[in-house]
């Protein structure tokens, strides 16, 4: 029995998301618009700063001390860390995305977290000044191990996107942060170890003049077979991505260049998922769901 699902959005206007901010940590120390706060209780000598290599660590391509990094040193004995990491003022509006990698050294037994919150008060954000104080960044767009879980927070790099919500439909001026947030914690504490941040991306949405309809000619999915199939009209697939509805991306095919695909998803527990369909001049992202 063949079942059709309808991808969501497919009767929306045709999305590109266009290139705000690329950042891959090459030199920390010429980050230009960012700050990096470190309200840890205690506060520790570390802080987020340029990767160094280190075992458990390294960058997601390039040279590999490419990345950013903080760990349990960014507070003493045993206590709560909160390091930020800030990004600079942003113009920007439901619908734009963040995405980027990481990973945490060894996690089988102190674990790590991260949040991803925002502020829409741009370059007059007031920046947190405690470990409990948020500032003006109460807006979580994604957290990573809420529950400080041990082999939780992935030790090999991993990317995640958000999109964001929240800010209306007019772009205004916002600041993104990365939290690096555990509760006892600490060189001490029974958690926190170390995590890094690489390939951060920002891209902002705008529609174009063709609907998706045109371009989509056929989706399906068959329960039986476990099959999920694209066919595309005028476009060539370059690449499908496939995430959860954390920002996880659980599944990757790449160099495709083709009008038609199928890919087992078997291997997935039900539930609802984000595929992420790169053409040769577009990306869209399509919710399935799987069962």
């Amino acid at each position: 029995m063949k079942i059709v699902i309808t991808l969501a959005l497919s009767l929306m206007p045709l999305i590109y998301h266009a290139q705000i901010l690329s950042e891959g940590f090459e030199n920390v120390s010429e980050l230009s618009g960012w700050d990096i706060i470190n309200v840890s209780n205690p506060e520790g000598y570390y802080t987020w700063q340029q990767g160094k290599g280190a075992s458990g660590l390294g960058s997601q391509n390039g040279s590999q001390t490419s990345y950013i990094a903080s760990n349990a040193n960014a507070t003493k004995n045993t206590g709560t860390i909160s390091d930020w990491l800030i990004l600079p003022v942003l113009s920007l509006k439901d619908g734009d995305k963040i995405s980027f990698y990481t990973k945490a050294a060894d996690q089988t037994i102190h674990p790590d977290r991260l949040e991803v919150r925002f502020s829409k008060n741009g370059s007059k954000s007031i920046p947190p000044s405690s470990s409990n104080d948020l500032g003006d960044y109460t807006n979580l767009i994604l957290e990573i191990n809420p529950e400080l879980i041990i082999n939780t927070y992935p030790t090999s790099y991993t990317q995640f996107q958000a999109e964001l919500s929240g800010i209306g439909a007019s772009p205004i001026d916002i600041r993104i942060a990365f939290r690096y947030y555990v509760t006892d914690g600490g060189p001490d504490g029974e958690n926190s170890n170390g995590i890094a941040i690489d390939n951060v991306e920002v891209t902002g949405a705008t529609l174009g003049k063709e609907s998706l309809s045109k371009i989509i000619k056929t989706h399906f999915y068959n329960h039986e077979s476990k099959l999920l199939s694209l066919k595309f009209n005028n476009r060539k697939i370059e690449r499908i991505e496939l995430y959860n509805l954390s920002g996880k991306k659980i599944m990757e095919k790449k160099a495709l260049n083709t009008t038609e695909h199928h890919f087992n998803v078997s291997n997935l527990i039900d539930g609802v998922y984000i595929i992420k369909v790169s053409t040769d001049d577009t990306i869209e992202n399509l919710k399935f769901t799987k069962f």
